[in-house]
């Protein structure tokens, strides 16, 4: 006897895949009211495939004023998108967002990026940064301390000199900049700059 086997073949489409990565910071920080906030995005095609139509999302927290965006998006409804086109499987491509804050204290906003392909890692697509708002500005003053002794070697009963340099490298002015010394055993102390005396 004879049998027949029907079978049906089909084209199945194939879905592309692209996870696209996200990251994000925020600087400077702490920020003062009314200065430039600028958010540093990166964004990264993990694949498999080549990703299309890589956009990043932004819903604009209250409390800023928007500024300005990579390629010169706007918000539309307070939600700004940002266009960045293609990544092929593991390009990776940046952005930024600027914003002024108005209003003093902890500003958390978050961002997520999509593309027109599925993305088997959702979990990564989205990077939130938190930032201190002030309303005083920072000052930043970075200083250095170098010091040297003579003679050397040095008799008992003789004077010891440490010479002390200090250096700010700022970016501001420093106030009220103070040098301390614990005065090391089996000496005698005999003067410092300005007419300081040890105290305890």
């Amino acid at each position: 006897s004879l049998a027949a086997v029907v079978s049906t073949v089909t084209n199945a489409p194939v879905v592309a895949q692209a996870d696209l990565n996200l990251t994000a910071s925020a600087s400077p920080e702490p920020v003062t009211v009314g200065s430039n906030l600028v958010y540093t995005l990166t964004i990264t095609n993990q694949g498999p495939n080549a990703a299309s139509g890589v956009t990043v999302s932004n819903r604009i927290p209250v409390g800023v004023n928007f500024v300005s965006a990579t390629g010169g998006a706007t918000p539309s409804g307070g939600i700004l998108l940002v266009n960045l086109g293609s990544l092929v499987l593991g390009a990776t491509n940046a952005a930024q967002v600027i914003v002024q804050p108005i209003v003093a204290g902890k500003l958390t906003n978050m961002f997520q990026v999509f593309a027109n392909e599925t993305d088997p890692v959702p979990a990564n697509n989205s990077a939130t940064v938190v930032s201190t708002v002030t309303n005083v500005p920072a000052v930043l003053a970075d200083l250095s301390l170098n010091a040297s002794a003579s003679p050397q070697p040095v008799l008992v009963g003789s004077n010891l000199v440490f010479s002390l340099t200090v250096s700010n490298a700022g970016p501001d002015a420093a106030t009220g900049v103070v040098i301390s010394n614990q005065l090391p055993a089996n000496v005698t102390f005999v003067s410092a700059t300005g007419g300081s005396t040890p105290s305890g």
